[in-house]
């Protein structure tokens, strides 16, 4: 190898071994309220609601969403355990849905999933018992395949809840930017 070559060579790779491979990040974001009032949480009590008459004749009851539900919410790293006690936050899942009489072989549904805790009201010195996290989610599939389609929005929806209850409490309300939840140290 030429001299010239080789000292051009050892530059380049010098240089690129030098420069940071990833772009700068923000270190912390703060999660929104309603993800950090997940922080923590290790049980919830469970209700499950139905709705759309064609799930229901299809065989997704409220009974079938809350079994699915509970085996989702006992598996996985992020486990939680489902509990009979009144005293325990409530995780309500509804499945609401139709068909559109302009298309009547495809159904529209809607889940809503809730956690509903006792919280305290400063301004009004009342402890309440509200939803404190809320997502819904829905979509529209043929009417055949509308059951899938919904239990696997269903398990979705409960692995986004999971997912954030896990960066509440693992990031004590605040999450990093490149992928690992830290904490926040009093800061």
């Amino acid at each position: 190898m030429k001299p010239a070559l080789a000292i051009a060579a050892c530059i380049l790779l010098v240089s690129t071994l030098s420069t940071p491979a990833a772009p700068y990040l923000p270190a912390k974001v703060k999660l929104a309220g309603d993800v950090r009032s997940l922080a923590g949480l290790t049980a919830v009590r469970l209700e499950a609601s139905q709705r759309a008459k064609e799930l229901i004749d299809a065989g997704l009851t409220g009974i079938a969403i809350e079994q699915q539900a509970r085996q989702q919410l006992s598996q996985g790293m992020a486990e939680m355990t489902v509990v009979e006690d009144a005293d325990a936050p409530l995780l309500k899942i509804e499945v609401y849905g139709g068909i559109e009489s302009n298309v009547p072989d495809a159904l529209a549904f809607l889940i809503s999933v809730k956690l509903i805790q006792t919280v305290h009201v400063a301004r009004t010195d009342e402890t309440l018992e509200v939803p404190t996290y809320t997502m819904v989610r829905g979509g529209v599939d043929k009417l055949a395949w509308a059951r899938r389609a919904t239990e696997r929005e269903i398990r979705s929806v409960l692995d986004t809840f999971m997912m954030d209850r896990m960066m509440a409490t693992q990031g004590d309300g605040h999450h990093s930017e490149a992928g690992g939840s830290e904490k926040n140290h009093g800061k």
